[in-house]
């Protein structure tokens, strides 16, 4: 499923999509069951290690063909390092424009993150947007977010990242059951979702065995092996 074509997109624009990755796609639907069925969900407010709450999601970490295609551009087997479940409800901002690295500061190939679309996306619910190539630029400087804009959601995120102008946004439309992989470099965010409609999805960040990385006061992130 994940073709030559693929793979070289990945490393040149930072990004590539497995269309169709999971299968039957009942099991998009099992997931938002199982993230519901969480204690406190009912807020509809993201859920920070949800592996950590129900084993569910980590043995879904480990399903092909997210796992292997990922073991494949790492050249050996990822770790398990952090996954984050959204429900993006209707009026939710988008997320800023950040590089995944910025938080985690590790190797720069040694983090990808499989971002896993439970439902059609598009840009009025919410879709995951992306500066293609931008991984190619290092970590690119921030500046803090004025306090009446940070998002509630989100208050931990204090600081935004201002891209070029010569650098274009692209919007990442998605079909349930399609996962986006993500270079720990690239720079991607998402839309607001404008829409009457829930737009869940899952990540799932691994990283390579031995790196070294940021565990963060609020993800305490650990490595956990698949």
């Amino acid at each position: 499923m994940f073709t030559s074509e693929m793979r070289d997109q990945y490393f040149r624009e930072g990004y590539s999509i497995i269309r169709g990755a999971i299968s039957p796609l009942s099991v998009c639907d099992d997931a938002l069951k199982m993230a519901q069925y969480i204690e406190g969900a009912q807020n509809l407010m993201p859920i920070m290690q949800i592996h950590r709450m129900q084993t569910w999601f980590k043995s879904f970490a480990g399903r092909f063909p997210i796992f292997e295609t990922i073991h494949e551009l790492m050249g050996e087997r990822p770790a398990l390092l952090q996954t984050l479940f959204y429900f993006c409800k209707s009026g939710t901002p988008g997320y800023i424009n950040h590089q995944d690295n910025f938080c985690i500061e590790t190797g720069e190939e040694d983090l990808i993150t499989a971002w896993v679309s439970l439902v059609d996306t598009y840009s009025d619910n919410g879709c995951l947007t992306v500066y293609p190539g931008s991984h190619k630029q290092g970590i690119i400087p921030v500046v803090d977010i004025p306090m009446d804009k940070i998002n509630p959601q989100y208050p931990n995120i204090t600081k935004e990242l201002r891209m070029p102008e010569t650098n274009k946004k692209e919007n990442i439309i998605t079909m349930k059951g399609d996962v986006v992989l993500i270079h720990g470099n690239v720079v991607h965010g998402s839309n607001d979702n404008v829409s009457s409609e829930i737009r869940p999805s899952l990540i799932l960040v691994y990283i390579r065995p031995g790196a070294k990385f940021r565990p963060g006061n609020t993800a305490k992130r650990k490595m956990e092996s698949l």
